[in-house]
């Protein structure tokens, strides 16, 4: 079976979020069937050509019609761990500082997405299954159905929503002058006289999947999905949801390079207990192992629930943790937490930076991790906490409802979840896993151990993928 994967981002390449992570272990899963060739196509962006362009061969260069007029790009190839990756080169769009947040970013990510369908046909992969991953691709799907259906009418297209949040929505006048389509394809495109590329794919896909099957539920209504709730309701004959995996290999406390105590649930205790008053001295926290430390690594954006942890903040402090925050994102909440830790020095430390060193660091020494989300398609954070041994306190949503189970409800639970979404019952929730915490060594330990155990590998997931790849075909 031949699959192609398009996407905007992957590891190791280029990460700014959860996707890289799944493109980066997905394919490499499902290079592990039996007879499966895979291949990844990405933008060949500024910090990729900086990092990886010496270890690329030039693969061809060719022209698309595209924006009015014969557009060139060039591929590049290379091979990391067994998969085949091509990057699309066009200077216009891809030479820039960042790789997403600019006016013209669904002409960048259009044209990407034409180009990889013009690359299949051209270098003659003519793929099974052909996977495109939340709006930056999604016009693989109508590109295929549009201009390539007599070349690649065995391909099947699989269209993955990672987060509905941001859907690629441009004017009107996108169909023709851009995407170089006609008004036969308003309908699978248009919606509130816009042009909207995420319903593209959901319209074209053979097949749909979202990262939770909670989250395929959820974005049935307007509340997750915006104007898009009633084109999914009228896709859902062809929606999937699959829980997303980790790389065990990548997240695993006993290898994990950048501790600098690796541990296993044998000696988790001692582990934790190193690794959090190392962690507490490099940020200039009040240094013992028996204050609870809470820790946060994520954007730094209202979805993620920093509007309501802003609210909550000072509560959370005084209730005699310490909290750990790591990442960027709204700059004004960001300035909030940091006039925070300002007030609380010694017992809140805010790092406003990317720093997979440093959130390996947090991720072992932690107690606890929040992660109170309005909305979660899947989220990989809790599971990286849980594989550390970190117990999660999450809002009971999307994949957050998938994978953690209330500890204070079951003892089989590996973590503390909340449904109603205010101050009270957050912080409710935080003194339930803090009392516990506290004052019962016993029943914690337990919860640890059901974290560490809970499996959310790749393994269940590629295979459910697999299953789909034949299902379509």
């Amino acid at each position: 079976m031949k699959i192609v994967y398009a996407a905007s981002e992957a590891e190791p390449f280029i990460k700014t979020g959860g996707l890289a992570d799944v493109m980066g272990a997905l394919p490499k899963k499902i290079l592990e069937k039996s007879s499966c060739e895979v291949t990844v196509f990405l933008p060949l962006y500024e910090k990729v050509m900086l990092r990886w362009f010496g270890e690329m061969v030039f693969a061809g260069e060719f022209f698309v019609d595209f924006s009015q007029r014969q557009t060139k790009y060039s591929l590049y190839k290379c091979y990391n761990r067994g998969i085949t990756y091509y990057f699309v080169d066009n200077r216009k769009y891809f030479d820039r500082e960042n790789e997403y947040g600019y006016y013209d970013d669904g002409e960048r990510f259009a044209f990407f997405s034409k180009a990889v369908v013009d690359s299949v046909v051209k270098l003659g992969i003519y793929p099974d299954i052909l996977h495109c991953n939340d709006w930056h691709t999604a016009l693989v799907t109508v590109y295929k159905k549009a201009v390539y259906r007599k070349e690649l009418l065995n391909t099947k297209t699989i269209f993955t929503i990672h987060n509905m949040e941001y859907q690629g929505v441009c004017d009107y006048s996108f169909l023709n002058d851009i995407l170089m389509l006609d008004s036969s394809f308003e309908d699978c495109l248009a919606i509130d006289e816009k042009i909207n590329i995420m319903k593209g794919g959901l319209e074209c896909a053979d097949y749909i999947t979202t990262v939770s099957r909670s989250y395929a539920e959820e974005i049935k209504n307007a509340q997750y999905s915006n104007v898009l709730a009633n084109t999914v309701k009228n896709n859902s004959f062809k929606l999937k949801g699959i829980v997303n995996g980790i790389d065990f290999l990548k997240y695993d406390p006993h290898t994990d390079k950048n501790l600098p105590f690796n541990y296993t649930l044998d000696n988790h205790l001692i582990g934790k207990s190193i690794n959090k008053r190392i962690l507490q001295d490099e940020l200039s926290l009040n240094v013992g192992s028996k204050i609870p430390l809470i820790s946060i690594v994520s954007r730094i954006v209202k979805h993620k629930g920093f509007e309501l942890i802003c609210k909550t903040v000072e509560k959370i402090i005084k209730s005699g943790c310490q909290l750990v925050i790591l990442g960027v994102g709204d700059i004004e909440l960001e300035n909030v937490l940091l006039n925070m830790s300002e007030k609380y020095n010694g017992r809140m430390s805010v790092n406003l930076r990317f720093d997979d060193v440093l959130a390996s660091k947090i991720y072992a020494a932690s107690d606890m991790y929040l992660m109170p989300s309005e909305s979660e398609p899947c989220g990989l954070s809790q599971l990286i906490a849980m594989r550390y041994g970190t117990i999660p306190i999450v809002h009971s949503v999307g994949g957050l409802k998938d994978t953690v189970i209330s500890f204070d409800k079951n003892d089989l639970g590996n973590g503390y979840t909340f449904d109603v979404f205010t101050e009270e019952v957050l912080l409710g929730t935080i003194n339930n896993a803090m009392d516990v915490y506290l004052h019962d060594r016993k029943k914690w330990d337990n919860a640890i151990e059901n974290a560490m155990c809970y499996d959310s590998s790749w393994d269940l997931p590629s295979e459910e993928y697999f299953e789909l790849y034949n299902k379509v075909l």
